[in-house]
C-alpha cells in the first residue's frame, strides 16, 4: 500500500471515528435538550395551572363576598320593608281600636274586664283604673259593676289595669300592653302553605 493510499485510509477512518463521536454528542446533547425543554414545559404547565387555580380562587372569594353582600342588602331591604308594612297594619289596628272604644261591645269588655278583677281579687283592697279617654264611661261602668274606679294618671290606650296591693299583683287588660306584645311576636311568613292558601282564595 502506498503513502498515499495509507494517507487516505488514516483520513478516512479518522474522520468515520470523528464522525462517529460527534454524533454520539449530538445526540447526547439532543437528548440533554429535550430532556431540560420537557422540565420547562412541565414547569410552565405548573405555574399556569398555579395561577389559573389562584385566579379561579379569587374568582370565587369574590363572587362569595359580592353574593354575601347581596345577601344582607335583600334581608335589610325586606326587614325594612317589614316594618314599614307593620307600621301601617298596627295605625290601621290601632284606628279600628279608636272606633271600637265608642262602641257598646267596649262598653260591655270594660264591665266584664272589671268584675273579672274584682271576682279575682275576691275580698282584697283593688284598684282598678280606666284609660283617662273612658272618664266619660266611670260613673256608669261604676254604677254597672259596683267597683270605684280610678282613672289613670297617662293613657294606656284603653281597656283597664288593677292593683292588687296587699298580694303585689298588677292584672294588665290594657290595649298598649296587648299591641305591644302582639307587635312583638307578629312575623310575616310566606311559605308554601301560605301561598297556596292564598291562591285558593
Amino acid at each position: 500500500m502506498t503513502t498515499d493510499e495509507k494517507l487516505q485510509s488514516f483520513y478516512e477512518s479518522a474522520t468515520a471515528e470523528a464522525a462517529k463521536q460527534a454524533e454520539a454528542m449530538l445526540a447526547e446533547h439532543k437528548a440533554a435538550l429535550e430532556t431540560m425543554f420537557e422540565e420547562h414545559k412541565a414547569d410552565i404547565i405548573r405555574r399556569a395551572e398555579l395561577q389559573i387555580q389562584i385566579a379561579t380562587d379569587k374568582l370565587k372569594k369574590n363572587a362569595n363576598k359580592e353574593l354575601s353582600k347581596a345577601e344582607l342588602d335583600i334581608k335589610r331591604e325586606l326587614g325594612e320593608e317589614q316594618e314599614r308594612l307593620k307600621d301601617s297594619l298596627f295605625a290601621e289596628v290601632q284606628d279600628r281600636l279608636s272606633v271600637y272604644m265608642n262602641s257598646q261591645e267596649y262598653q260591655k269588655l270594660l264591665t266584664d274586664q272589671i268584675k273579672a278583677s274584682l271576682e279575682f281579687a275576691k275580698s282584697d283592697s283593688i284598684i282598678i283604673y280606666i284609660d283617662p279617654a273612658d272618664a266619660p264611661k266611670k260613673q256608669e261602668l261604676e254604677a254597672l259593676t259596683g267597683a270605684s274606679l280610678t282613672i289613670s294618671e297617662y293613657s294606656f290606650s284603653g281597656g283597664i289595669r288593677a292593683v292588687i296591693p296587699g298580694r303585689k299583683i298588677l292584672i294588665d287588660n290594657s290595649f298598649q300592653t296587648k299591641l305591644e306584645k302582639a307587635r312583638r311576636e307578629f312575623t310575616f311568613r310566606f311559605g308554601k302553605e301560605e301561598a297556596s292558601c292564598l291562591k285558593q282564595d
